[in-house]
């Protein structure tokens, strides 16, 4: 037989259970669990046939199948990428807020930035994945 993980012992559980009652006390909601008290699975995903192995949707499901999901990749970008322009910075902080190329078309003049075409910013968009993608 072999020997209990640590989240199985009686004192890792007496401890859950306290910090559990702490974290109710003070009115958190944990928003991984819905009201079975079961963990939220994230969403999987089953890759479209008319989605084409170049195009930057299907690097996108790659990217969730791999575990990496769009919100962390998004941030390493803005942590790591060396933006040479403003506008694109801007633009790929939009795109990480989960704006849509629209929106962020309709935005940028708000931003201060000229207003350029959603065409011309998901080129941006692309382009900054797969620079940073080969380092």
């Amino acid at each position: 037989m072999s020997a209990k993980k640590f989240y199985e012992t009686a004192e890792f559980k007496k401890l859950q259970k306290e910090w559990a009652k702490k974290l109710a006390d003070s009115g958190f909601e944990d928003i991984e669990k819905n009201e079975d008290e079961h963990i939220v699975r994230p969403q999987e995903f089953t890759l479209p046939a008319n989605v084409k192995p170049d195009s930057m949707e299907y690097t996108e499901f790659v990217e969730l199948a791999g575990g990496l999901d769009h919100y962390e990749f998004c941030q390493a970008v803005l942590r790591e990428f060396n933006f040479t322009r403003e506008i694109d910075r801007c633009i790929f902080e939009l795109y990480a807020e989960g704006k849509t190329e629209r929106e962020i078309q309709e935005m940028l003049p708000s931003l201060g930035h000229r207003a350029i075409s959603n065409v011309a910013i998901h080129k941006i968009i692309h382009k900054i994945r797969e620079q940073f993608r080969k380092g």
